[in-house]
């Protein structure tokens, strides 16, 4: 991608006012040939432990051509990943297709592996990306595009699932409590 990746500052699904990331890709060969995007820094963890089994966001396909969208997982770190895993099955989105919700799942059985393990991937991601490519493969081909990307989220949300679980052993607690004979 040539440069940093531009943040729009209204158009997104939310309309005006509703900033977005514009992701570009120029074809051709070289730097920014490919439509992709690395995050070493807020989409990194154990994605397992965390019991995520999906990212969800909205995406917008500005370009002329229909894109291939795939996630990548790996625990590049200072080299070359020993364990890299990416999506089996992509996500079609067709050229002009305006503000569209999208659901990536992440279960082991719906990436192929690159190498290593997918699971330890999954374990230690500390490089994820996000990437066009037609066929099961990384990397993807050169092309030119424009995609928007926004309100990306994880399912369930960790804080969510966490907070559930947390209420549920309330509940539990409360109704295990309440069952107790008082002892004489």
């Amino acid at each position: 991608m040539p440069g940093p990746s531009p943040l729009v500052a209204t158009g997104g699904p939310g309309g005006a006012g509703d900033s977005f990331l514009q992701l570009k890709a120029i074809g051709g060969s070289g730097p920014g040939s490919r439509l992709t995007v690395i995050n070493i820094r807020q989409w990194t963890g154990d994605f397992l432990a965390a019991g995520i089994t999906g990212l969800g966001m909205d995406l917008n396909n500005f370009g002329s051509t229909d894109l291939s969208l795939r996630l990548l997982f790996s625990d590049a770190e200072g080299g070359p990943p020993v364990n890299l895993a990416f999506s089996t099955v992509p996500l079609l989105l067709p050229a002009g297709s305006g503000w569209t919700p999208a659901f990536f799942p992440i279960d082991s059985a719906d990436l192929s592996l690159g190498h290593g393990s997918v699971t330890a991937a999954l374990h230690h991601t500390t490089e994820l990306r996000f990437y066009h490519s037609l066929a099961t493969t990384f990397p993807g081909e050169a092309i030119t595009a424009s995609l928007g990307v926004d309100n990306i989220t994880a399912t369930p949300e960790p804080t969510s699932a966490l907070l559930l679980g947390s209420g549920l052993a309330a509940l539990y607690s409360l109704k295990t409590w309440r069952g107790r004979k008082p002892r004489a």
